[in-house]
């Protein structure tokens, strides 16, 4: 499926409400409308998903669909309707600030640049004023939580197998056969095989035998208690990555 393509729109950005307005009296004007009507977008004109139009109360709002994605308010204020889509993005950021732009599905508002700046989590609408953003989203991302994930490897014989691994994996590293080869187990036959020692080298000649990889199956198996949950409301452009997701705070 193709993206929106927005490269023959009259604007790339627009900084304040006065600028809103300028392009909205350049856009082609219906005969029989009044000021303030529905426009279609200059540059864009032969498509009929996309207008832009003046409110009673001032506001400019450029809609895509059905949905009024930047609106642009008389206090140089603008608000975005973050509709989940990258064709959404991609309207968007024609009628934002130059140092604007919505990513992720319009799901991260990064203002300042790619590797400076800030990155704010977006989820339904948010309002811009300046660098100042109000956004009803958190970042979050699981990170394990070392009192938790103690526990849960305390409750099997993991550290045992650990230390065993380490001493006999080396005596067999070069005679490993392929991969394909080798016996997969489901995390539930794992933890079977880490509770019989007599059964520990099918677990490490199979291909999730290793030590870090059973760790994260027990951590994955208990996640509420090896994990916990951080949560930002805004990141450093530099620091940002796809460990973080956004949801509603």
């Amino acid at each position: 499926m193709f993206g929106l393509n927005m490269y023959s729109c009259a604007v790339r950005s627009i900084n304040n409400h006065a600028g809103a307005a300028a392009f909205y009296e350049r856009c082609p004007l219906k005969r029989g409308h009044d000021h303030g009507d529905e426009r279609r977008i200059k540059g864009k004109e032969s498509s009929k998903q996309m207008s832009v139009r003046i409110r009673k109360n001032g506001d400019v709002a450029f809609k895509y669909h059905n949905t009024d994605v930047v609106t642009w308010r008389p206090d140089n204020s603008y608000v975005v309707d973050s509709y989940s889509s990258r064709s959404t993005c991609e309207f968007a950021n024609c009628f934002l600030p130059g140092s604007h732009f919505l990513t992720k599905e319009c799901s991260r508002l990064h203002i300042g640049g790619w590797c400076i700046g800030t990155v704010y989590p977006i989820s339904d609408t948010a309002t811009v004023h300046g660098e100042h953003v109000k956004s009803d989203a958190v970042f979050t991302r699981d990170v394990v939580d070392r009192v938790g994930a103690k526990e849960v490897l305390a409750r099997t014989r993991y550290a045992e197998y650990r230390d065993w691994h380490n001493v006999m994996f080396p005596m067999v590293r070069n005679d490993l056969p392929p991969s394909w080869k080798r016996a997969w187990f489901s995390p539930q036959q794992t933890l079977e095989l880490l509770e019989d020692a007599d059964r520990w080298h099918d677990l490490m000649m199979g291909t999730q035998g290793t030590p870090p990889h059973i760790r994260e199956m027990l951590y994955h198996d208990d996640r509420a208690t090896a994990y916990t949950t951080m949560q930002e409301t805004s990141l450093p452009a530099a620091k940002i990555n796809n460990t973080w997701s956004t949801r509603r705070g």
